[in-house]
Formats: structure tokens, sequence, C-alpha cells
């Protein structure tokens, strides 16, 4: 297989996952314990574009492997259903995010003069950002249930008041990257 051939599949991967990236942070910071990357939804306006790339790269990919052996082909395989599931990746990010984040949440049970309040929050633009919020909050202290809905953009958290406040969680919030609309409680 020629260099050229070899950099035209890399690339088509590179900008399948950099069209991606805003939905695959938030589920490697579940897996590493930390918060939402902030930093990956600024990726987000750009996913048309980083696809519309990721298109070209790949119809290049099959021009260039017009004539192919048996093991090209497989790479050509391989390389077109890594590139699909990356660029399909926001679709079924949030179930990926939902069972890891339930995996690796602690079950906080203290049930003592808790507070509900309930965030109107813009921004998120697929289920991945509502799972990795929704991840983030229910580590931050004193939080002991976080529910971030994608559909409704809203997220409804109960926490104990002598652990945590309104400031820090909106904090939480809009150091995630998102703007917080409303509040109501």
């Amino acid at each position: 297989m020629s260099a050229s051939r070899i950099v035209v599949l890399a690339s088509s991967i590179a900008a399948a996952a950099a069209a991606s990236l805003c939905c695959i942070a938030p589920v490697v910071a579940a897996l590493l314990g930390l918060t939402s990357f902030a930093s990956a939804l600024a990726l987000e306006p750009w996913r048309p574009y980083l696809l519309g790339l990721t298109g070209i790269l790949l119809a290049a990919v099959f021009l260039l492997h017009r004539r192919i052996g048996h093991s090209s082909r497989l790479v050509l395989v391989i390389t077109t259903l890594s590139v699909l599931g990356l660029a399909a990746f926001p679709f079924y990010s949030g179930q990926i995010l939902h069972a890891v984040s339930a995996a690796t949440d602690p079950q906080k049970t203290k049930q003592q003069s808790l507070s509900r309040v309930e965030f109107h929050i813009e921004g998120m633009t697929c289920e991945s950002c509502a799972s990795g919020l929704q991840a983030s909050l229910g580590r931050a202290p004193g939080v002991t249930k976080a529910i971030v809905d994608y559909t409704n953009k809203k997220a409804t958290i109960s926490f104990d008041p002598s652990e945590q406040d309104l400031q820090g969680l909106s904090k939480l919030i809009t150091g995630s990257g998102y703007t917080l609309k409303k509040l109501n409680n």
C-alpha cells in the first residue's frame, strides 16, 4: 500500500474522530472520573464541515483503491467501518455514557433536608452532552441526585445545602461550557 493511500486512510479516520470529539470527550471524561471537557464543545459547530471532509477523504480512498488486492480490500472495509462508527458516535454515545456513569458513580443515599433545583440549560447538542453533565453533577460534593434531560434542556438536581449551593452548581454547569437560561427551585 502506497504512502499516499495510508495518509488518506488515516486522515479520513482522524476527520471522523474530530467531527465526533464533542461527543467522545464526555465519555472519556466519565471513564477517567473527570468533569466534562468544555473545550470539546468548541468543535461542535465544525461538525458538518468535518463530516464533509470525512466523506471526501473516504471517496478519495475508494478512488485510490479501484484495483486492489484482497488484503487491501480488508483494510478499506475496516477503515470504512471505523469512519462510519466514529461519524455516528453522537447517535449512540448517550447510551454508552449512561452505562459508564452508572457503573462508576457511587450511590449517595443521604436524605436529610435536601434542596432541589431545576436549571434550564442551553448549549447541549446531543444526548452525550446531557449524560456527561449528569455524570459531572452526580460526582459534585453534596449532590445526591442529578437528572439532565437533553430533550427538554433541563437539569434537576437534589443536593444537601450544607455541602453544596446554587452558585457552585451554576459554576459547574457553566464551567462545562453550557449556558443557564433560567432557574427554578
